[in-house]
């Protein structure tokens, strides 16, 4: 994958400003006040958004597997892992003409097969033995 400036917005990544929309949906504006924005400095939450928006796929992808090879699980606003919920519903063409991104999420996914089996097998098990106890 070729280098990016994480210090440019994704504005000036695709060279493209949209104009504004008075369309009053917060996912709309939102969107647009990200695009202005340091690709550096974008939140998980806001990689969640714009990466389910499909807005930026290419730029924020690899910001997104990096969140997610760090935690599977990272979360956004909403809920534990919906960050890869989001990079999971990217639509098929994105991942044929990425394989290498493509293969990382592979990698993410071994990960949470991993993680599903250490809960499955050994977490749940033991932890039913635990209640809460008066002090």
């Amino acid at each position: 994958m070729e280098y990016v400036d994480r210090n440019k917005t994704l504005e000036e990544l695709e060279g493209a400003i949209w104009p504004h929309d008075d369309f009053g949906s917060h996912v709309v504006l939102e969107s647009q006040r990200l695009r202005k924005i340091p690709i550096r400095d974008l939140s998980v939450e806001n990689l969640r958004l714009l990466i389910g928006q499909k807005i930026g796929l290419e730029f924020l992808v690899p910001l997104a597997i990096e969140c997610l090879m760090d935690s599977p699980l990272v979360s956004g606003d909403y809920y534990r892992g919906d960050l890869m919920v989001a990079v999971l519903a990217i639509p098929e063409e994105f991942w044929t003409a990425h394989p290498v991104l493509n293969n990382q999420v592979v990698e993410i996914g071994f990960e949470v097969v991993n993680l599903y089996d250490t809960i499955t097998e050994q977490i749940l098990p033991a932890i039913k033995r635990f209640q809460f106890r008066n002090e």
